[in-house]
């Protein structure tokens, strides 16, 4: 794809940094694969071209120097994003055209995003981050004369998080067995099961993962 980004950067102080970033991206053969019933078969859409701009507004906290102590960020997202290509269900060898199929470009995106996070880290390596994201709905391209009047966006979504972990010191990694870092991650903690999407013209309708809590473990080679 296309990428056009500028940003203007202000150091405040020793800890915060302050970012204005705009963009225009267009991206080519974006695509998405959903799985037929439990078979390793796959239905590929394939859209020849997705088009967004926006403007991000971004604050960092970062860490003191020796680099332990509280850190974050909080970052603020407006754009809007269209599909402007041809769309297509694949399934192998395809062939595409580039012009736009849709009766109108259809508005595909998050318009407002809104991150933010906290963390802090200890001198021996630990550190936790929450975060929060609150973003807007996609479309809803549900059937009117099925279901009825509805809004054009699906509900706003928040989204909260916690990770956790630890960074083994170099000094006691003694084989290339001891894992280089380690971390526990809880996502979804409010548990929502709201749509994100509904009747999509290449998703169909897809809800928000429930809550999970996820393990890691690192390795470098």
């Amino acid at each position: 794809g296309k990428l056009i980004d500028t940003s203007v950067e202000t150091q405040i102080g020793p800890r915060f940094a302050t970012r204005t970033n705009l963009f225009y991206k267009k991206l080519y053969n974006f695509g998405d694969s959903g799985v037929i019933v439990n078979t390793p078969l796959y239905n590929r859409v394939t859209l020849s071209a997705q088009e967004a701009m926006g403007v991000e507004t971004r604050i960092d906290l970062k860490g003191s120097k020796e680099g332990y102590g509280f850190n974050g960020f909080l970052s603020n997202t407006v754009q809007i994003a269209y599909l402007k290509g041809s769309k297509m269900v694949t399934g192998g060898l395809y062939d595409q055209s580039n012009e736009p199929n849709f009766a109108k470009y259809p508005d595909h995106d998050r318009r407002y995003v809104l991150q933010s996070g906290l963390g802090y880290r200890t001198r021996k390596n630990a550190w936790c981050l929450a975060e929060m994201s609150v973003q807007s709905g996609l479309q809803d391209s549900r059937a009117m004369d099925v279901f009825g009047p509805h809004p054009a966006r699906t509900p706003p979504i928040t989204l909260l998080g916690f990770n956790a972990g630890w960074d083994v010191p170099k000094k006691i990694r003694k084989s290339r067995a001891m894992p280089s870092s380690i971390d526990v991650r809880v996502q979804n903690i409010l548990n929502q099961r709201v749509p994100l999407n509904s009747g999509s013209p290449f998703q169909g309708t897809r809800f928000q993962l429930p809550l999970r809590v996820l393990a890691g473990i690192n390795w470098e080679v």
